[in-house]
């Protein structure tokens, strides 16, 4: 067995058939020439978002094929920002894009100023959505990768995910993201609450960004994966 991902590697161990078979870890790879960083207002500029009111906010970008798939976790984050809303330190500070095929259903859904992407088409798209933000936010509960984690750090975005699946392999609270505990939306909120803070912080959020982009390319990218 090949594992991509220290989750995957645990549950091939824990398997009753197969826990004895021989197991390597092999990481998913992500072409990091298509995902790299981009300079935030240009990327913001060529999806649309000019305003001076779109720059000064911290943008989160969510996204997935089907976004209501129960694996995918949008019902702890929905909580979460249900938590958060109403608090001004969030509420004038914030701005969600949401990507997939349910995103107009998803901005119901979302009580803070959101901007439906629709499905991308492309990973030129795709990219695109990951440099004009400041945060992916993956609440993912169960997931064999996910790649979009990859993805989003390779284009220099740190990541809000709980710690399953690839995660904790990459994300590191403070340095490349936050890391929030499985299924506590109370936790998601706070790394909410994290990345406003950062951005008020001179260079976290760029300090970050560099290192999310240095910990994917480390591990994902493909040449890396070859060796």
């Amino acid at each position: 067995f090949a594992a991509p991902t220290s989750w995957l590697h645990e549950k091939i161990k824990e398997s009753s058939l197969f826990s004895s078979s021989p197991l390597v870890d092999i990481p998913l790879a992500v072409d990091d020439q298509q995902f790299q960083p981009l300079e935030k207002q240009v990327a913001r500029t060529r999806l649309g978002l000019t305003t001076e009111d779109h720059k000064n906010r911290v943008v989160f970008f969510i996204g997935a094929q089907a976004i209501f798939e129960s694996r995918k976790g949008f019902a702890f984050l929905e909580r979460a920002l249900q938590q958060l809303h109403g608090d001004p330190g969030v509420t004038d500070r914030v701005l969600f894009l949401v990507a997939g095929s349910d995103s107009e259903q998803a901005k119901e859904r979302i009580p803070f100023r959101t901007i439906p992407l629709g499905f991308l088409q492309g990973e030129q798209a795709l990219a695109l959505a990951y440099q004009a933000a400041d945060c992916f936010v993956c609440p993912s509960i169960e997931d064999a990768g996910p790649m979009m984690i990859i993805e989003s750090m390779l284009c220099g975005t740190p990541v809000l995910a709980f710690r399953t699946g690839g995660a904790p392999d990459l994300v590191d609270t403070g340095k490349t993201g936050y890391l929030a505990k499985m299924k506590d939306h109370d936790d998601l909120a706070q790394g909410i609450r994290f990345f406003i803070k950062a951005s008020e912080e001179p260079n976290q959020l760029s300090r970050m960004s560099a290192e999310s982009r240095r910990r994917a390319a480390e591990n994902n990218a493909p040449s890396q994966v070859a060796e």
